[in-house]
């Protein structure tokens, strides 16, 4: 049975355009959050250099997935097909955003562990 994932609205003390908090929803649960960073002026010259990536003035170009695994919303528990959709949530909502730029992790018990990145999901 597939499953629905989506992520809310910006939540309060989010900066539009430099950084914002969003819950990740997993059929209508909170199983996590996602921090979006948007690109800024001098991001932009950087990118243009090392990475040879077209960006725009605040395009989201990074975006980390806590994953709430104290509350049994593990990597594990949750499986791949959930991982993926959480990734097309945020693909689906963030345009600009790619794969590759989405960090997965896990808060066990107060450290965060890391799950992997979009494109490996």
């Amino acid at each position: 049975m597939k499953q629905s994932s989506s992520i809310s609205q910006p939540l309060p003390g989010s900066r539009e355009g430099y950084e914002t908090r969003h819950e990740v929803l997993l059929e209508g649960r909170r199983i996590g959050i996602a921090e979006v960073s948007y690109s800024q002026k001098e991001d932009i010259k950087i990118f243009r250099k090392y990475v040879r990536r077209k960006l725009r003035v605040g395009q989201p170009f990074n975006a980390r997935v806590l994953l709430n695994a104290d509350e049994g919303f593990s990597a594990e528990n949750l499986g791949r097909d959930a991982l993926k959709q959480i990734v097309e949530a945020l693909l689906d909502r963030f345009k600009g955003l790619e794969a590759r730029d989405i960090y997965m992790a896990e808060i066990k018990q107060g450290k965060i562990q890391p799950v992997g990145r979009g494109h490996e999901i």
